[in-house]
């Protein structure tokens, strides 16, 4: 007889190796043979944890990027965030102005619903006026802390020095070999820093890298705009690309797919720390998306409309009809029909042709709901010349709905005109004439 087995999965304290569970449960039915899942093993360990990483904000920053960061943070819900410097601008002395940066910055990192641990960049702290407002709104440049067994170290890779790219005072050093002898038996170790010291300041990093002796560790830094990673003695050094800075990310002249390989992307870094370490994941924010990522009116219109477009019905484009022997000139018109309750926005472009002039070449239209709009279009033969050599003429046509707090559907589809020959009134007469 088969009997049911009852498991209860903790989401709170599991104690793997005795096999017992405790906390809030989830119960689920277990048969004996047969059940619909691989295991019931839970990815739910209560070391696990996961935060958030951002990235270069300025050096030329981008409106709107950041702040679209951290709305997609929230999306994410990370048990904090941790950032690689570069927040402001900065590069002045001006402390009206400095204040007026970091308030701008404060503004959206407090919308925020976990904490946020700023890192400072060359842009932050590059002079001492700079420094001194720093310390004025946030205390020290470099600290650590422990979560979960697990430590921060969050370094200021321009103290010290301000005339030198990358540097660690003697205090720094000191405060931060103070640390790792108090925390020697941490599962892993994080690095964050704004310049990839291991790369402009290779001995600068070294005399870290030996106070970090032989522990686990992982180090991130920003700065250089442009995504990279190196593994090295097991350890992971990864300097991460931007989240809204200068970059090239949107340029016309690199493909996305190229963008994502040469390490040109806005992005959030998704850490996952395990009992074997960080498990790292790059989102794009491209790629992040709420739960109202396509609301109902915006799906059932595009639906309509690409319906409406496979049968036909929503560009009709009737064929240039030519009488004479010889073509010199004709017309046509480019009829456009919106089904939809919303107003549609209509470009029209003809292609090019060396032996026809075409009146309009580009024009752009809107065709109200539930309406049909005619688009007249006058075409020219610089030549006489046989209908039947004629090519037909191609259009493009851009088809787009707005909709409110939304980005624009858009669709480009292409389309050709042939040039018909059709019986003169002449010949037509002929023809009745003969029948009689």
């Amino acid at each position: 007889m088969k009997r049911t087995l009852y498991f209860i999965l903790s989401v709170a304290v599991l104690l793997w190796s005795s096999g017992t569970y405790a906390g809030e449960p989830l119960e689920i039915q277990q048969d004996e043979g047969a059940n619909p899942w691989t295991h019931l093993k839970v990815n739910n360990h209560p070391k696990n944890f996961q935060f958030a990483i951002v990235s270069d904000r300025t050096g030329g920053h981008r409106p709107g990027v950041f702040a679209d960061a951290i709305r997609k943070v929230n999306l994410l819900q990370p048990e904090f965030v941790i950032c690689v410097g570069d927040l402001i601008e900065g590069y002045t002395k001006d402390k009206r102005d400095l204040q007026k940066q970091w308030q701008e910055l404060d503004e959206l990192v407090t919308q925020l619903d976990m904490p946020f641990f700023y890192v400072p960049g060359n842009h932050d702290i590059s002079n001492p006026v700079m420094r001194e407002t720093w310390q004025q709104r946030y205390g020290r440049s470099y600290y650590h802390f422990v979560y979960h067994k697990v430590l921060f170290l969050c370094l200021n890779s321009e103290s010290g020095q301000f005339e030198k790219s990358g540097h660690l005072s003697a205090p720094q050093l000191e405060y931060f070999q103070t640390a790792l002898n108090r925390h020697q038996n941490v599962r892993w170790t994080l690095v964050f820093m704004h310049k990839p010291l291991w790369e402009m300041s290779p001995a600068v990093w070294a005399k870290f890298e030996t106070l970090l002796g032989d522990r686990n560790f992982t180090a991130f830094a920003g700065h250089k705009h442009q995504y990279a990673f190196r593994e090295n003695n097991g350890r992971k050094y990864i300097r991460l690309a931007t989240t809204g800075g200068l970059s090239q990310v949107k340029g016309a002249s690199v493909p996305r797919s190229d963008a994502i390989r040469l390490g040109k992307f806005d992005h959030v870094m998704w850490v996952t720390m395990r009992e074997d370490g960080p498990r790292i994941a790059n989102l794009t924010l491209d790629g992040i998306w709420g739960e109202n990522v396509t609301p109902f009116q915006i799906a059932s219109t595009v639906e309509f409309l690409k319906r409406q477009l496979d049968q036909g019905r929503v560009i009709q484009c009737p064929p240039i009809q030519v009488a004479q022997k010889l073509f010199r000139q004709g017309r046509t018109k480019i009829l456009y029909t919106n089904f939809a309750a919303l107003p549609l926005k209509v470009t029209l472009t003809v292609q090019h042709r060396p032996d026809l002039n075409c009146t309009p070449t580009t024009t752009e239209t809107q065709v109200l709901p539930f309406s049909t709009k005619t688009i007249p279009l006058a075409v020219t033969s610089h030549l006489p010349v046989p209908p039947e050599e004629l090519a037909p003429l191609v259009l493009t046509s851009t088809l787009s709905y707005s909709f409110p707090l939304k980005k624009p559907y858009t669709c480009t589809l292409t389309h050709k005109i042939p040039f018909r020959k059709i019986p003169s009134r002449q010949t037509i007469n002929n023809k009745a004439k003969r029948s009689n």
